[in-house]
């Protein structure tokens, strides 16, 4: 789906009133939050909430027409001994727009960003222990149940059990990371799709690819699926890295094992797609040697039938790019 994601500010303060008294009252069991306590506070206080500051920022996701289709907040604690510490809270979607990938986009987006503040070395949640949805999102991500807590909310009498989770923002350099052939049947799949939604897709490559995972201790946080697509030419069909462990370098360590493999078992060349708006995937590729060899014009829109927006630039074309060996 179409989607932009951009900080909140206060001029944003209805929206996302509107979004998060939505949200408490069709899922109240998810927020510590009550929808009657959030009904009471004025939209002023909520525009001086989403006020962005360097411990505190709010990112909203919103569609083609302007229409905000999710959020979530980041708020660096302010204890001397706790800076190192930020927590992500009031994570929500509008109803009518969940399983559509708003939430995982939000979540990545949120920890890259949490990533540059400078000190910061964990981010922490928590979930309620039901909420499988949510329990699945946040362990793609990269985040680890680390406490249950009992009974940590009542909501009409019922006592809701809490699930706290956090997510180390290493400062691991990559040479720590061993790149690994992984069985086709053991392919992290969660990977997988965060580079291409499309099950059917990821599949049908799978069968006959190689998948070389990459493996920080017991932690996989990055995978290619690389595929000879006729004699001599091996395309790269698959790239994606957990979203604490992006730009630092792991991507170009998995293209760079998928050109030497590809070279090692006599290939002439190798090949990758990408996005037009992909400007991440666009810079990594051609700095490990790729040029631009042809461009499908709108690819994405009959692949996906609907718009894909990447930094503010509609997803429409496939720009496909081939390295030499």
């Amino acid at each position: 789906m179409s989607m932009n994601l951009r900080l909140l500010n206060a001029a944003d303060a209805m929206l996302y009133r509107s979004l998060r008294l939505d949200a408490l009252q069709a899922h109240p069991e998810a927020f510590s939050t009550s929808y009657e306590e959030a009904a009471a506070r004025p939209v002023e206080h909520v525009a001086g909430q989403l006020t962005p500051t360097p411990d505190v920022f709010t990112l909203g996701a919103f569609d083609a027409s302007a229409q905000l289709l999710g959020a979530v907040t980041v708020v660096r604690e302010t204890a001397r001994k706790r800076r190192h510490v930020a927590n992500v809270v009031a994570m929500q979607v509008a109803s009518q727009h969940r399983r559509r990938g708003v939430g995982r986009a939000l979540l990545c987006e949120a920890v890259r960003r949490a990533g540059r503040m400078e000190g910061l070395r964990q981010l922490r949640l928590s979930v309620t222990a039901n909420n499988a949805a949510a329990l699945h999102l946040y362990r793609a991500v990269g985040f680890r149940a680390y406490a249950l807590e009992p009974c940590a909310l009542q909501v009409d009498g019922r006592c809701l059990d809490e699930v706290h989770m956090v997510l180390l923002l290493r400062e691991s350099s990559v040479e720590q990371v061993e790149i690994r052939r992984q069985a086709n049947d053991e392919a992290p799949w969660e990977l997988l799709l965060e580079a291409d939604p499309s099950k059917d897709a990821v599949a049908a490559y799978l069968d006959g690819g190689q998948v070389w995972v990459a493996v920080c201790g017991a932690e996989t946080v990055g995978v290619a699926v690389s595929l000879e697509t006729q004699p001599g030419v091996v395309e790269l069909k698959n790239l994606a890295v957990r979203a604490d462990w992006q730009r630092k370098g792991l991507g170009t360590k998995l293209v760079q094992r998928v050109l030497d493999e590809a070279r090692a078992h006599g290939a002439g060349a190798v090949e990758v797609g990408t996005g037009n708006s992909s400007l991440g995937p666009l810079a990594l590729y051609q700095r490990c040697g790729f040029r631009v060899a042809g461009v499908d014009r709108d690819f994405f829109t009959r692949q996906y039938g609907t718009g894909i927006v990447e930094n503010g630039i509609p997803c429409l074309d496939r720009i496909r790019l081939r390295r030499e060996l």
